[in-house]
Order: structure tokens, then sequence, then C-alpha cells
């Protein structure tokens, strides 16, 4: 008990802190605004290129993991999809926003430093596995099943067309592949940027955990 307290504490107490400048301080909502703004667009699309771009792909991606991680996503949203649509009455565009939350965890958040401190960096390799598939996986699921819905009589292939183009903008889906063309090219990356990128990715966890 005393060591999942150590291990998880600190993660709660940042988010505690957050909490407490808003209601306790009277920080403004637009300080909460822009901190997650940076974090979800910029610091976590870096840190993702930092950590898919350090993978051993041969090690760390495991099918019959990643494949039950995958069909647990592909359950949550599928029943938060027809849950909300059969269920709650709701009209497809809501049920499919409502399905998108459920397929996504908090794996970046709060899977990546909860893992880091129960069992060391090395371990993150894992989770960066996950996380590389998880975005686009689930972005792909979440805006295939809105363009369909909002198709309008649109073909299929312009539909797909749409759907691509809406990933193709997402910064994290951006940052996973632009991490995934360095670990498969073996391109180096000049020192100076290097420090750069490992000062933006230090920072990604705990703003985006203070800002929650």
């Amino acid at each position: 008990m005393q060591t999942l307290i150590v291990v998880i504490l600190p993660v709660f107490l940042v988010i505690g802190f957050g909490y407490g400048a808003r209601r306790g301080l009277g920080a403004k909502e637009s300080l909460f605004e822009g901190l997650m703004s940076y974090a979800q667009g910029f610091a976590f699309p870096v840190l993702l290129f930092r950590g898919v771009s350090q993978l051993h792909l041969g090690e760390t991606f495991d099918p019959p993991m990643l494949a039950a991680f995958y069909i647990g996503v592909s359950a949550g949203f599928f029943a938060g999809l027809f849950g909300a649509r059969f269920l709650f009455h709701r009209p497809w565009p809501d049920s499919i926003a409502i399905a998108f939350a459920t397929a996504f965890s908090n794996g970046g958040i709060l899977g990546l430093p909860i893992t880091e401190r129960a069992y060391g960096t090395e371990a993150l390799a894992y989770n960066y596995a996950i996380i590389a598939f998880h975005a686009p996986f689930v972005y792909m699921l979440g805006v295939t099943a809105m363009e369909i819905a909002r198709a309008e009589g649109r073909s299929a292939g312009a539909t797909m067309l749409s759907v691509l183009r809406s990933m193709s903008r997402n910064p994290m889906v951006i940052g996973i592949g632009l991490g995934a063309a360095v670990n498969l090219t073996g391109l180096p990356l000049p020192g100076p940027v290097l420090s750069a990128v490992d000062m933006v990715t230090a920072s990604a966890i705990p703003t985006a955990l203070f800002a929650l």
C-alpha cells in the first residue's frame, strides 16, 4: 500500500496543485486553457515524436499485447457509440463524440508518469508502442464514423479522403508520424535539436496534469 501511494500520489498532487490554483488562488480559466492547448497541441506531440523515434521496434511491438489493448479500445468505442444512440437516444454525431471519449484512456497524461515511477524509464517503451497507434487508431474510428454520419450523399472515396485530411492535421498524429520516420530512416538529429526536444518533452506531462 505504501509503495502504491509513493508511486501514484505525486501524480495526483500535481493535479491537486492545479485545482488549488484554480479554486483557491483564483487563477483564470484562460490560464488552464492555454496550458492544455500547449500540452496537447505542441508538448505531447513532441513527447510522442521523441518516444517513437527511440523505440526498438523489434522488441517493443508485441502483437498479442497490442491486440489485447486495441480489442478493448474497439469494444469501448462501439459500446459508447451504440449505448449513447440506442439507450440514451442521442443523435449520431453526439453518439460518436461519446464513443470517442469512451475509447480514449489517459495512457499518456496518467499512464506515462505512473509507469515511469513504478517500473522505471526503460518500461516506457511499451507505453510508447501502444500510444504510437492509439491516437491514430481512435481518430480513425471516430473521424471515419463522424464523416460517414455527415457524408450527406458523398462517395466512399470522398469520405475517406476527408478522413485522411482530418487525421493528417492532428498534431499528435503528426508527431507520431515524424518520430516513426526518424526511427525507420535512422536520421540523426543535431545535438541542439535533441536538447530542445528534451526540454519540451519534460514539460508535457506536468503541464497537462496541472491543467486537468
